[in-house]
């Protein structure tokens, strides 16, 4: 797995980052910088209005996959790179795996999948995880052990004053990007006045007997984020690769709309999809019908491809009269944004600095022999279920 995001000040330019359509967030889908990676992939969680959101539940669920393996321990510990190493020892094995990027820092993994039937995850706050089924089905992978206590110790005041800070930040981040959701239901309600929902049902209905789409035995809907505001900054993954992608232009606000009215009615013929979302208002950005090969995606604005014009979904002189309102609602949300990013950035600084007492106290040699027998234990258990 290769993951390009740059590694800027945290404290960066962010109104440059945000700054489209004269300098204002018209849509919920601006902002965020695309992340260069040579495989589809998600995030496992998002920081949201409500605190952060993980997936774990859909991701690795015990009641679903063979094993599930929690792994325990501090910031900068090496709970990525054990993942990370497991996936591609299983790789280089033959079995597939999907990787899951921790939604407050791109560059790190939260979870990885193995062969559709073992997961590793990353067990610690923001995202505790306790085992399910102890033994039976799950297990820790603890990190704790290979670390000098006395080097903590001694580092005491320190690591409360850092961990009060990224607490206080996060809270702080919250607290705007919960404004913003707010903002965004409002922009919303405005949409919905403009919306003609019959006649974008009628499209999608028209489209699915037109490419023969018929529901699926084993139906099974999945969700999962896309985007996610980071420590780092705002990040989008694309997963419409090697897919037919339809773009759905974003007028006005229809675009969420028509995303929502698609994956009803596909929930109501029981076909199978898998929906992206933004941790604003969990709003729709792609509907992909993985056994078909399609993909529905919000088309950006420096996009060129031909889109799904949504005008066609638009109220007839209805659109002129809301359009100062909506402009102000979206000058909000992204001043909201804005200073939820620079709060996470703020986060940032206190959560590396504690990274970098941890990694002073890691014996990193006695854990990558730990980490080497489990990863061939996880291997072997991997070939004896495939037989």
């Amino acid at each position: 797995m290769t993951v390009s995001v740059t590694n800027f000040k945290y404290l960066h330019n962010l109104n440059k980052a945000l700054k489209q359509s004269g300098g204002f967030m018209y849509s919920v889908y601006d902002g965020y910088k695309k992340i260069k990676i040579d495989r589809k992939i998600f995030f496992a969680g998002a920081n949201t209005g409500n605190g952060f959101d993980g997936r774990y539940a859909e991701i690795a669920d015990e009641n679903k996959l063979e094993r599930v393996y929690i792994i325990k321990g501090g910031p900068g510990c090496g709970k990525s790179t054990f993942m990370k190493k497991t996936a591609e020892s299983a790789e280089e094995n033959g079995f597939s795996a999907e990787y899951f990027l921790c939604g407050s820092d791109p560059d790190s993994l939260d979870c990885v999948v193995l062969d559709g039937r073992i997961a590793l995850l990353d067990g610690t706050p923001p995202h505790p995880k306790e085992m399910m089924y102890p033994g039976a089905s799950s297990e820790i992978i603890d990190l704790t052990g290979f670390w000098n206590t006395k080097v903590l110790e001694q580092n005491r005041e320190e690591i409360v004053e850092l961990t009060e800070r990224k607490r206080n930040a996060y809270s702080s981040a919250y607290r705007y990007i919960k404004a913003a959701e707010a903002v965004e239901k409002d922009r919303r309600t405005l949409s919905e006045k403009i919306y003609n929902e019959d006649k974008a049902r009628k499209y999608i209905l028209n489209f699915i007997r037109g490419n023969k789409i018929t529901k699926d035995n084993d139906y099974s809907p999945k969700e999962y984020y896309s985007h996610a505001l980071t420590m780092r900054g705002a990040f989008f993954t694309d997963n419409c690769k090697d897919a037919r992608i339809i773009p759905v232009e974003d007028r006005s606000g229809i675009a969420p709309l028509f995303m929502e009215t698609l994956r009803h009615e596909l929930e109501e013929k029981r076909i199978s999809h898998t929906v992206s979302i933004l941790p604003i208002g969990r709003t729709v950005n792609s509907v992909s019908l993985d056994r078909y090969g399609i993909c529905f995606v919000v088309s950006y604005r420096d996009s060129s491809e031909r889109k799904i014009n949504t005008s066609r979904f638009i109220l007839e002189g209805k659109e002129k009269s809301l359009k100062g309102e909506m402009r102000l609602a979206g000058k909000c949300e992204k001043e909201c944004l804005e200073t939820a990013l620079v709060k996470l950035a703020e986060a940032a600084e206190a959560h590396f600095a504690l990274e970098e007492i941890y990694k002073s106290a890691m014996d990193f040699d006695r854990l990558e022999k730990y980490r080497n027998e489990v990863i061939t234990g996880i291997v072997i258990r991997l070939k004896k279920q495939s037989k």
